[in-house]
């Protein structure tokens, strides 16, 4: 893990993460890939509240990740071990390993690809960890301006 507490990132230390089975809803993923964004910053910078509040300094920061499922929890039907999966952490990202609700999580699509359009290719781990705060940003704002898209 990449903990730290508020301020520049030369503060930041590894630590070694407990080695838990996952809470019932949850699942434990290898984090292969995690993006930077604004609120990771606001975390550096000791601004985010609910970092402060639930969770507490140090912290290991970190929201968008990507990876491979390593072990469900209980009540987890909707994943397995070895599936590729995209999503949000509730912090943490920044961990090789990670605990994520899976609710959160989906598995990493193929698209079709630029070259080909007949053909496909699946996103990598570094595309889908780039993809969730935007991608939830985007639909926020959809959503106030009266436009949020219906299945």
């Amino acid at each position: 893990n990449l903990q730290s507490s508020s301020g520049p990132i030369v503060n930041a230390a590894a630590s070694e993460a407990k080695d838990d089975l996952p809470d019932p809803d949850c699942v434990i993923l290898e984090n292969h890939a995690f993006s930077v964004n604004y609120a990771d910053c606001c975390i550096r910078w000791g601004l985010y509240e609910s970092a402060k509040q639930y969770v507490g300094y140090p912290i290991c920061p970190g929201f968008d990740v990507a990876g491979v499922v390593e072990q469900v929890g209980s009540q987890v039907t909707s994943l397995k071990a070895g599936d590729r999966v995209f999503g949000c952490s509730l912090f943490g990202a920044y961990s090789s390993r990670v605990m994520v609700p899976a609710l959160h999580l989906r598995r990493i699509p193929t698209m079709a690809s630029d070259s080909s359009p007949s053909s496909q290719r699946v996103l990598s781990m570094t595309e889908a960890a780039a993809v969730p705060a935007v991608a939830l940003t985007a639909l926020y704002a959809l959503l106030l301006a009266g436009h949020y898209p219906t299945p």
